[in-house]
Protein backbone atom coordinates (compact mmCIF):
# COMPACT_ATOMS: atom_id res chain seq x y z
CA UNK A 1 0.00 0.00 0.00
CA UNK A 2 1.60 3.54 -1.42
CA UNK A 3 1.83 6.22 1.77
CA UNK A 4 -0.39 9.00 1.70
CA UNK A 5 0.61 13.03 1.87
CA UNK A 6 0.06 13.93 5.67
CA UNK A 7 0.57 17.82 6.81
CA UNK A 8 4.05 18.23 8.44
CA UNK A 9 5.05 14.76 7.34
CA UNK A 10 6.67 14.26 4.03
CA UNK A 11 4.88 10.31 3.45
CA UNK A 12 3.34 7.55 5.48
CA UNK A 13 4.88 4.58 6.71
CA UNK A 14 3.34 1.62 5.33
CA UNK A 15 1.75 -0.32 7.77
CA UNK A 16 4.11 -3.44 6.89
CA UNK A 17 7.30 -1.36 8.01
CA UNK A 18 5.43 -0.59 11.45
CA UNK A 19 7.50 -1.86 14.11
CA UNK A 20 6.65 -0.50 17.88
CA UNK A 21 3.95 1.77 17.87
CA UNK A 22 2.30 1.25 20.90
CA UNK A 23 -0.54 -0.16 19.03
CA UNK A 24 -1.44 -3.86 19.31
CA UNK A 25 -0.93 -6.19 16.24
CA UNK A 26 -4.53 -7.32 15.95
CA UNK A 27 -5.63 -3.25 15.94
CA UNK A 28 -2.90 -2.55 13.25
CA UNK A 29 -3.73 -5.09 10.91
CA UNK A 30 -7.73 -4.31 11.62
CA UNK A 31 -6.69 -0.77 10.78
CA UNK A 32 -4.46 -1.75 7.36
CA UNK A 33 -7.10 -3.62 6.17
CA UNK A 34 -9.75 -1.19 6.17
CA UNK A 35 -7.95 0.74 4.42
CA UNK A 36 -7.10 -1.70 1.85
CA UNK A 37 -10.81 -2.38 1.78
CA UNK A 38 -11.96 2.00 1.17
CA UNK A 39 -9.11 1.67 -1.54
CA UNK A 40 -10.98 -1.09 -3.39
CA UNK A 41 -14.77 0.70 -2.91
CA UNK A 42 -13.78 4.41 -2.79
CA UNK A 43 -10.26 5.08 -4.50
CA UNK A 44 -11.42 9.01 -4.41
CA UNK A 45 -11.21 8.75 -0.47
CA UNK A 46 -7.61 7.65 -0.11
CA UNK A 47 -8.02 7.31 2.92
CA UNK A 48 -4.37 6.10 4.92
CA UNK A 49 -4.73 3.44 7.95
CA UNK A 50 -2.75 6.16 9.88
CA UNK A 51 -5.91 8.25 10.32
CA UNK A 52 -8.31 5.16 11.16
CA UNK A 53 -5.83 4.45 14.18
CA UNK A 54 -5.97 8.35 14.88
CA UNK A 55 -9.34 7.22 15.76
CA UNK A 56 -8.93 4.16 17.51
CA UNK A 57 -6.40 5.81 19.77
CA UNK A 58 -8.30 8.42 20.89
CA UNK A 59 -11.80 6.53 21.10
CA UNK A 60 -10.18 3.35 23.08
CA UNK A 61 -7.07 2.98 23.08
CA UNK A 62 -7.30 0.74 20.43
CA UNK A 63 -9.64 -1.54 21.94
CA UNK A 64 -7.46 -1.15 25.27
CA UNK A 65 -9.16 0.93 27.43
CA UNK A 66 -9.82 0.20 30.93
CA UNK A 67 -6.97 -2.42 30.45
CA UNK A 68 -8.30 -4.80 27.95
CA UNK A 69 -6.62 -6.96 25.87
CA UNK A 70 -8.24 -7.38 22.44
CA UNK A 71 -7.97 -11.06 21.12
CA UNK A 72 -6.27 -12.30 17.99
CA UNK A 73 -9.63 -12.42 15.83
CA UNK A 74 -10.11 -8.53 16.76
CA UNK A 75 -12.88 -9.18 19.76
CA UNK A 76 -12.58 -6.76 22.60
CA UNK A 77 -13.60 -7.83 25.85
CA UNK A 78 -15.55 -6.85 28.45
CA UNK A 79 -17.67 -4.84 25.88
CA UNK A 80 -16.38 -0.80 25.82
CA UNK A 81 -19.80 0.86 26.81
CA UNK A 82 -20.21 4.79 26.89
CA UNK A 83 -22.27 6.33 29.59
CA UNK A 84 -26.50 6.32 29.52
CA UNK A 85 -27.35 9.14 26.18
CA UNK A 86 -29.87 9.92 29.26
CA UNK A 87 -30.29 13.98 28.30
CA UNK A 88 -28.38 15.16 31.40
CA UNK A 89 -26.48 18.03 31.11
CA UNK A 90 -24.32 18.35 28.31
CA UNK A 91 -25.45 14.39 26.98
CA UNK A 92 -27.65 14.04 24.33
CA UNK A 93 -30.93 12.08 24.94
CA UNK A 94 -31.38 8.90 22.55
CA UNK A 95 -33.67 7.09 23.52
CA UNK A 96 -32.97 3.22 22.86
CA UNK A 97 -33.14 2.25 19.03
CA UNK A 98 -31.40 -1.50 19.17
CA UNK A 99 -33.13 -3.25 22.46
CA UNK A 100 -30.36 -3.11 24.18
CA UNK A 101 -28.59 -5.78 21.77
CA UNK A 102 -25.50 -3.67 20.94
CA UNK A 103 -25.02 -2.00 24.06
CA UNK A 104 -27.11 -3.77 27.12
CA UNK A 105 -29.31 -0.86 27.85
CA UNK A 106 -33.04 -0.99 26.76
CA UNK A 107 -34.00 2.24 27.27
CA UNK A 108 -31.25 4.85 26.24
CA UNK A 109 -28.37 4.25 23.87
CA UNK A 110 -25.00 4.10 24.78
CA UNK A 111 -21.73 4.58 22.58
CA UNK A 112 -20.12 0.73 22.25
CA UNK A 113 -16.64 -0.32 20.56
CA UNK A 114 -13.38 0.97 20.39
CA UNK A 115 -14.43 3.15 18.13
CA UNK A 116 -17.46 4.43 19.97
CA UNK A 117 -20.61 3.89 17.64
CA UNK A 118 -23.95 5.13 18.88
CA UNK A 119 -26.01 2.30 17.97
CA UNK A 120 -28.33 3.83 15.65
CA UNK A 121 -25.17 4.77 13.88
CA UNK A 122 -23.59 1.43 13.24
CA UNK A 123 -27.07 0.69 11.86
CA UNK A 124 -26.31 2.91 8.68
CA UNK A 125 -23.48 0.54 7.84
CA UNK A 126 -24.71 -3.20 7.75
CA UNK A 127 -22.05 -4.42 5.33
CA UNK A 128 -18.73 -3.57 7.43
CA UNK A 129 -18.05 -7.41 8.20
CA UNK A 130 -14.23 -6.67 8.69
CA UNK A 131 -13.07 -10.26 9.76
CA UNK A 132 -15.34 -12.01 7.11
CA UNK A 133 -16.61 -13.80 9.62
CA UNK A 134 -20.29 -13.22 8.08
CA UNK A 135 -21.57 -10.58 10.73
CA UNK A 136 -20.85 -7.73 12.14
CA UNK A 137 -19.93 -6.67 15.45
CA UNK A 138 -18.96 -2.88 16.52
CA UNK A 139 -17.17 -4.79 19.70
CA UNK A 140 -14.56 -6.15 16.73
CA UNK A 141 -12.17 -4.46 15.96
CA UNK A 142 -12.05 -5.56 12.22
CA UNK A 143 -15.76 -4.46 11.88
CA UNK A 144 -15.48 -0.98 13.92
CA UNK A 145 -12.59 -0.32 11.73
CA UNK A 146 -13.90 -0.82 8.42
CA UNK A 147 -17.35 1.19 9.65
CA UNK A 148 -15.08 4.11 10.99
CA UNK A 149 -13.33 4.04 7.73
CA UNK A 150 -16.30 4.06 5.45
CA UNK A 151 -17.76 6.91 7.56
CA UNK A 152 -14.56 8.96 7.13
CA UNK A 153 -15.34 8.62 3.38
CA UNK A 154 -19.01 9.32 3.57
CA UNK A 155 -18.35 12.82 2.72
CA UNK A 156 -16.61 15.03 0.32
CA UNK A 157 -12.82 15.47 0.54
CA UNK A 158 -9.37 13.70 -0.30
CA UNK A 159 -8.56 12.19 2.73
CA UNK A 160 -5.06 12.37 1.75
CA UNK A 161 -4.89 16.07 2.39
CA UNK A 162 -5.14 18.50 5.63
CA UNK A 163 -7.96 19.68 4.46
CA UNK A 164 -10.23 16.01 3.67
CA UNK A 165 -8.84 14.65 6.70
CA UNK A 166 -10.34 17.61 9.47
CA UNK A 167 -13.30 17.85 7.57
CA UNK A 168 -13.59 13.91 7.66
CA UNK A 169 -12.80 13.91 11.19
CA UNK A 170 -14.96 17.21 12.13
CA UNK A 171 -17.94 14.90 10.43
CA UNK A 172 -17.24 11.90 13.06
CA UNK A 173 -16.87 14.13 16.05
CA UNK A 174 -18.08 18.03 16.08
CA UNK A 175 -15.46 19.23 18.19
CA UNK A 176 -12.37 20.88 17.33
CA UNK A 177 -10.01 19.72 20.11
CA UNK A 178 -11.17 16.22 19.33
CA UNK A 179 -10.23 17.48 15.57
CA UNK A 180 -6.72 17.90 16.75
CA UNK A 181 -5.96 15.36 19.15
CA UNK A 182 -7.05 12.31 16.11
CA UNK A 183 -4.97 14.33 13.73
CA UNK A 184 -2.23 14.44 16.36
CA UNK A 185 -1.89 10.63 16.46
CA UNK A 186 -2.38 10.01 12.66
CA UNK A 187 0.64 12.22 11.88
CA UNK A 188 2.36 10.74 14.37
CA UNK A 189 1.73 7.50 13.29
CA UNK A 190 2.41 8.01 9.54
CA UNK A 191 6.02 9.13 10.66
CA UNK A 192 6.25 5.95 12.74
CA UNK A 193 6.76 8.05 15.75
CA UNK A 194 5.11 6.38 19.13
CA UNK A 195 3.26 9.24 20.75
CA UNK A 196 3.72 9.38 24.13
CA UNK A 197 1.46 10.09 26.88
CA UNK A 198 -1.36 8.31 28.88
CA UNK A 199 -3.80 6.90 27.13
CA UNK A 200 -7.10 9.18 26.11
CA UNK A 201 -10.95 8.15 27.65
CA UNK A 202 -12.99 7.67 24.79
CA UNK A 203 -14.27 10.95 23.18
CA UNK A 204 -17.90 9.97 22.92
CA UNK A 205 -20.06 9.00 19.73
CA UNK A 206 -19.93 10.31 16.35
CA UNK A 207 -22.70 12.08 15.14
CA UNK A 208 -25.62 10.36 12.95
CA UNK A 209 -24.78 9.81 9.88
CA UNK A 210 -26.88 12.93 7.62
CA UNK A 211 -28.84 11.69 4.39
CA UNK A 212 -26.71 14.18 2.28
CA UNK A 213 -22.88 14.57 2.58
CA UNK A 214 -22.17 17.88 4.09
CA UNK A 215 -21.58 20.66 1.79
CA UNK A 216 -19.64 22.32 3.86
CA UNK A 217 -17.99 20.58 6.59
CA UNK A 218 -15.84 23.02 8.17
CA UNK A 219 -19.01 24.83 8.73
CA UNK A 220 -21.61 22.31 9.09
CA UNK A 221 -23.68 23.90 12.01
CA UNK A 222 -25.24 21.35 14.62
CA UNK A 223 -25.35 18.37 12.38
CA UNK A 224 -28.59 17.24 11.42
CA UNK A 225 -31.64 17.06 13.76
CA UNK A 226 -32.66 13.30 14.64
CA UNK A 227 -35.87 12.85 16.45
CA UNK A 228 -35.68 10.61 19.56
CA UNK A 229 -37.61 7.48 19.06
CA UNK A 230 -39.62 6.14 21.37
CA UNK A 231 -38.57 4.78 24.54
CA UNK A 232 -39.30 0.80 25.41
CA UNK A 233 -38.96 1.81 29.09
CA UNK A 234 -40.36 3.64 31.56
CA UNK A 235 -40.01 7.28 30.89
CA UNK A 236 -38.27 9.16 34.52
CA UNK A 237 -40.91 10.30 36.75
CA UNK A 238 -40.96 13.91 36.94
CA UNK A 239 -42.44 15.30 40.56
CA UNK A 240 -43.53 18.87 40.19
CA UNK A 241 -42.67 21.22 42.98
CA UNK A 242 -45.27 21.79 45.53
CA UNK A 243 -46.15 25.68 45.42
CA UNK A 244 -45.06 27.39 48.27
CA UNK A 245 -48.02 28.05 51.57
CA UNK A 246 -50.11 31.11 51.35
CA UNK A 247 -49.16 33.59 54.06
CA UNK A 248 -52.01 36.14 53.96
CA UNK A 249 -53.71 37.71 56.91
CA UNK A 250 -57.11 37.13 57.02
CA UNK A 251 -59.27 39.77 57.24
CA UNK A 252 -61.40 41.08 60.02
CA UNK A 253 -64.35 39.25 60.83
CA UNK A 254 -68.27 40.03 59.37
CA UNK A 255 -65.97 42.08 56.70
CA UNK A 256 -65.77 39.71 54.13
CA UNK A 257 -68.92 38.10 52.35
CA UNK A 258 -68.84 34.74 51.14
CA UNK A 259 -69.20 34.13 47.60
CA UNK A 260 -72.11 33.01 46.03
CA UNK A 261 -72.14 29.45 45.31
CA UNK A 262 -71.15 28.19 42.39
CA UNK A 263 -69.67 31.11 41.13
CA UNK A 264 -65.67 30.20 42.02
CA UNK A 265 -64.52 28.21 39.64
CA UNK A 266 -61.82 25.18 41.42
CA UNK A 267 -58.23 26.22 39.48
CA UNK A 268 -56.98 24.06 37.20
CA UNK A 269 -54.68 20.76 37.93
CA UNK A 270 -50.99 21.54 37.68
CA UNK A 271 -49.74 18.83 34.88
CA UNK A 272 -46.30 17.53 35.22
CA UNK A 273 -43.41 18.25 32.80
CA UNK A 274 -44.27 15.61 29.93
CA UNK A 275 -41.60 12.81 29.48
CA UNK A 276 -38.56 13.45 28.25
CA UNK A 277 -38.55 17.39 28.58
CA UNK A 278 -36.12 17.34 31.32
CA UNK A 279 -33.74 20.51 32.18
CA UNK A 280 -30.44 20.04 29.85
CA UNK A 281 -31.63 18.13 27.56
CA UNK A 282 -29.21 18.43 24.40
CA UNK A 283 -29.44 17.64 20.63
CA UNK A 284 -30.83 14.15 20.11
CA UNK A 285 -28.89 13.44 17.62
CA UNK A 286 -25.19 14.23 18.93
CA UNK A 287 -23.36 15.42 22.14
CA UNK A 288 -23.71 19.23 23.35
CA UNK A 289 -21.28 21.41 21.29
CA UNK A 290 -20.34 22.18 24.98
CA UNK A 291 -19.26 18.30 24.94
CA UNK A 292 -15.74 18.21 24.86
CA UNK A 293 -13.58 14.63 24.55
CA UNK A 294 -12.80 15.05 28.01
CA UNK A 295 -16.12 16.00 29.82
CA UNK A 296 -18.78 13.71 31.22
CA UNK A 297 -20.24 12.15 28.06
CA UNK A 298 -16.68 11.02 27.39
CA UNK A 299 -17.21 8.43 30.01
CA UNK A 300 -16.24 5.27 29.83
CA UNK A 301 -18.36 2.48 31.88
Amino acid sequence: MTGATLPGVPTTVPASEVTDLGIPDVALDAYRSASASMEAADPGCRIDWSLIAGIGRVESDHGQSGGRVPAADGTVAPPILGIALDGRPGVALIRDTDAGTLDFDSTYDRAVGPMQFIPGTWAAFPDVDGDGNGRTDPHNLYDAALAAASYLCSGPGDLSEATGQRSAVYRYNHSDAYVDRVLFYAQAYAAGVKPSGPPPQPAGPPPVVPDKPVNNPANPGNGPSVPAPPSSGPPLPVTPEPPPPVTTDPPPPGTTDPPPPGTTDPPPPTEPPAPGELPGAGDPGRPSPDCSPKQACAAVL
